[in-house]
């Protein structure tokens, strides 16, 4: 994020992997990294999307992107 020292490099090919690296800190300061997993079917990670990427979300339009599910995991690249 520009300015804040923070770089993110996605580019090593994995599609679930990052290299983050933070900026140093003070002595007696440190990072608290939190990491969630967040599971369910098609229909709870369509609507997880839709919640995070529109301004308001409808039944039919989680019922849609969770049409394209191939597994638990709708096809976003559809629905952008």
């Amino acid at each position: 994020t520009a300015g804040s020292g923070v770089t993110v490099d996605c580019s090593a090919g994995s599609v679930n992997e990052c290299d983050v690296t933070l900026p140093a800190l003070e002595d007696g300061k440190e990072y608290i990294l939190t990491s969630y997993e967040y599971g369910g079917d098609a229909r709870v990670e369509a609507a997880r999307f839709l919640e995070q990427a529109t301004f308001g979300v409808s039944l039919d339009a989680i019922d849609t992107l969770a049409s394209t599910a191939s597994g638990s995991s709708p096809d976003f690249t559809t629905w952008i």
